[in-house]
């Protein structure tokens, strides 16, 4: 095998490889990043630092100008000559002519200023200390800055600096104009005015000083005034659009009087840092290159991605070294693993790596081993089975030496104690339909490893599952004659919780006495069975241990008492269903004194007295209330407590309490109807009354006034005068029939007791009622 296709096999190495690879390489990555980022922004914050402390002093040289040009400014105004140049109609050519030296005499002892300009308004002249516009009274003159200013400015602040344009004969230049006069509120055309023109250049000259000082000389700066208007020194060019643009959108959006942003232009990315004064609003804005800031930290990086490829180079003979290492125990196992005959290592590798390959010939061989020992140990599991029902079913036929090679793969001795334990399941009927045959399994052999893993503690065989509905359970006792012991009661009541908790389904246990005659198991199966029936007097869940069938009550031949039969069948004559369920209460009460054997005979008894009294009684549908006896019967003997039994029977007397009371229901409900269609039929006739009806009925008239009262709340007689008089009020109504002829159609012969009951049933004469009908 070449090298190439060695390397390919190998993919364990190659993970390693790999895996050491990625563990290396991208953690530097990740260190780098963080320290370029790092070092970045720690400059970054130096710069900006460094930038605001230099537009602080700024900022603080512009407000101390601003505070010496205002005093320069007040006190000129209120300079002797001054005043006579802003208020003097007309001068002494001499005096005039001094007066003007003397602004040239302020201009010369103040070097930043660039100009000082006056208006007089009384003679509307304009005086100048620049060359070419010393004095203008009315004609035009361009280079008059003031006259300019107030031609396109009516209102404008007092004493604040202004940034204006300058013209002189080397060209324009920005300077910083303040203007004072006289009133204390806006400015009107009738008022004199100074103005003091400030060179920008030696304000900028100041500015480019302390950016040198700040190590900012590869930038530039310039002043954005109130209005927005921006100016820089003559030889510097104007700030590119975009950092004019982007600098108002932020300060509309934020209310800090200094920052910083990124602006990007056609000369690349730049550093903006601008500061607003505190008196009169303008923002000083420093512009610097985003590459002179950040070189540097370039370099660093540049630096590091070299360090990087370096490290990651040296990375792969470390990686290639160590992998090697690693890889040879699991290569040495490889070359000296010898493979099943039924495996291929070509077909069984595939994607694998070598590890996956170990596994699943590891695998397989698990595999091989568990069929192994489970056929093992199914074949021995069956073998037991098989004889643990033999023994339970013929323990007589079985051999002692079949018996003890028994014992002896159980692990037993074959001279041990035995407590054979019966597990029935309750009401098993239901749990039959109502779980279909693959999950009846599922829960029986939950029930046995539940019950295997309880006993544990005990030596005991598995549980067998020798009927539809009960397990069986061996366990080895410590000595014969003995009750079972305490431990194994608690035991088997944990087993009954634990499955009624997760299952829904309780269990009926029965515990043997104590054996050592591996013989006696088949008479101790039988017996258990026999015991089991005191579940129906114990109820369900019950552990029935061999105190209780030891004790237990009555003789086998204990006859019935015959009052229990009279009692109970004169309550059901009765039809009185509290004391039906009384007496069968004094029935159940004497059953379960019984020996269990006539417990079965006891309640056929009570089914027999009931089934005797319905047929001696005269009731319709007889053959309906038999066939619901009989199908409660069948029920009744499927049940497995008393309880259950008792529960059944009172169905039976509800059913039969139900049946009479609707025949009785019925009967009544015909009788009153049938008096009611006799009247509504014959209330024409003057002589109808209760004892012609009753003749007509055949029955008591007595019992039938007694009865339609009882149903109806009238008697009879009420019920006539009802049906008379709504038959009298509509011919009232419709009819033009006298009141005695309408009276005789209803069959009223009395003329004085017609009226009498009309007014009191109707509250007024028959006339009355026609007229107030007829309105």
């Amino acid at each position: 095998m070449g090298l190439f296709a060695l390397y390919r096999s190998r993919n364990y190495f190659k993970r390693i490889f790999f895996t050491t690879i990625l563990l290396i390489v991208p953690l530097l990555l990740i260190f780098c990043s963080v320290l370029y980022a790092f070092s970045r922004n720690t400059a970054l914050e130096l710069q900006q630092d460094a930038n605001h402390k230099v537009l602080s002093q700024i900022n603080y040289n512009i407000d101390n100008l601003n505070e010496m040009v205002t005093n320069l400014t007040v006190s000129t105004f209120n300079d002797r000559d001054i005043i006579s140049l802003l208020n003097s109609p007309s001068l002494d050519m001499f005096q005039f002519y001094n007066k003007l030296e003397k602004m040239d005499r302020i201009l010369i002892s103040n070097p930043y200023l660039s100009s000082i300009a006056i208006y007089n308004s009384s003679n509307k002249c304009y005086y100048s200390t620049t060359f070419l516009s010393p004095i203008s009274c009315g004609a035009k003159e361009p280079y008059n800055i003031l006259k300019a200013f107030l031609e396109k400015n009516r209102t404008f602040p007092k004493l604040t600096l202004q940034p204006m344009t300058e013209e002189d004969g080397a060209g324009k230049g920005s300077v910083l104009s303040l203007l004072i006069y006289s009133s204390a509120g806006d400015y009107s055309s009738s008022q004199s005015i100074l103005m003091l023109n400030v060179k920008s250049s030696w304000m900028f000259d100041n500015i480019r000083m302390i950016n040198e000082l700040g190590d900012n000389s590869s930038g530039y700066a310039f002043i954005i005034d109130s209005q927005g208007n921006q100016f820089s020194p003559r030889e510097q060019a104007a700030p590119d659009d975009s950092i004019m643009q982007e600098l108002n959108g932020r300060l509309l959006d934020v209310e800090a009087p200094s920052g910083y942003f990124i602006a990007k232009t056609a000369q690349g990315k730049q550093i903006v840092n601008y500061l607003t004064s505190r008196v009169n609003g303008w923002k000083i804005v420093s512009v610097q290159p985003y590459d002179a800031v950040f070189g540097k930290i370039n370099a660093i990086g540049t630096f590091s991605l070299v360090v990087l490829l370096l490290f990651v180079a040296i990375s792969l003979f470390v990686a290639a070294f160590a992998s090697i290492k690693l890889y040879k125990p699991v290569g040495k196992l490889m070359n000296q693993l010898n493979l099943p005959p039924t495996l291929d290592r070509e077909r069984v590798s595939g994607s694998r790596d070598e590890l996956g390959y170990l596994s699943f010939v590891y695998e397989d061989m698990q595999t091989t081993m568990s069929l192994l020992r489970n056929d093992r140990e199914a074949s021995r599991d069956v073998r037991h089975h098989y004889f643990l029902k033999r023994w339970l079913m013929d323990s007589p036929g079985i051999s002692r030496s079949e018996y003890e090679e028994y014992c002896q793969d159980r692990g037993l001795d074959a001279d041990s104690t035995f407590v054979l334990c019966l597990l029935k399941i309750d009401d098993y009927a239901k749990f039959r339909d109502s779980r279909n045959e693959r999950e009846q399994k599922l829960v029986k052999f939950a029930v046995t490893n539940i019950v295997e893993e309880i006993i544990a503690s005990h030596d005991a065989d598995p549980a067998v599952d020798m009927a539809s509905d009960h397990l069986v359970l061996l366990i080895r006792h410590p000595q014969v004659g003995a009750q079972p012991d305490s431990a194994l009661l608690e035991r088997l009541r944990l087993i009954q919780d634990t499955v009624s908790g997760y299952y829904k389904l309780t269990l009926t246990i029965v515990v043997g006495q104590p054996f050592n005659d591996y013989k006696q198991l088949t008479q101790q199966y039988e017996q258990l069975q026999f015991y089991s029936l005191h579940r129906m007097v114990l109820g369900k869940q019950a552990l029935i241990t061999p105190e209780l069938y030891a004790a237990e009550a009555g003789e086998a031949n204990e006859q019935i008492p015959l009052d229990l039969e009279k009692r109970l069948s004169e309550s059901i004559r009765s039809n009185d269903l509290p004391m039906m369920k009384a007496r069968l209460d004094d029935w159940m009460l004497w059953i379960k004194g019984l020996h269990i054997e006539q417990i079965d005979f006891a309640v056929l008894q009570v089914i027999m007295v009931i089934h005797q009294t319905i047929r001696e009684l005269n009731i319709q549908h007889v053959q309906t209330v038999m066939s619901k006896l009989k199908r409660y019967t069948n029920l009744i003997l499927e049940q497995e407590t008393l309880e259950d039994i008792r529960e059944q029977i009172e169905h039976v007397l509800e059913e039969l309490v139900n049946e009479r009371n609707h025949v009785k229901t019925g009967k009544q409900n015909f009788l009153v109807e049938a008096v009611k269609e006799i009247v509504q039929l014959n209330y024409t006739d003057p002589n109808l009354s209760l004892q012609s009806i009753a003749a007509i009925m055949k029955m008591s008239s007595a019992y039938l006034g007694r009865y339609f009262r009882s149903s109806e709340s009238l008697s009879v007689a009420d019920y006539m005068n009802q049906v008379r008089l709504a038959v009298a009020m509509k011919l009232l109504e419709q009819e033009e029939d006298s009141v005695i002829e309408i009276m005789h159609k209803v069959g009223y012969s009395s003329e004085s007791n017609f009226f009498k009951l009309f007014k009191k049933n109707i509250g007024m004469t028959p006339g009355e009622y026609r007229i107030a009908r007829r309105g």
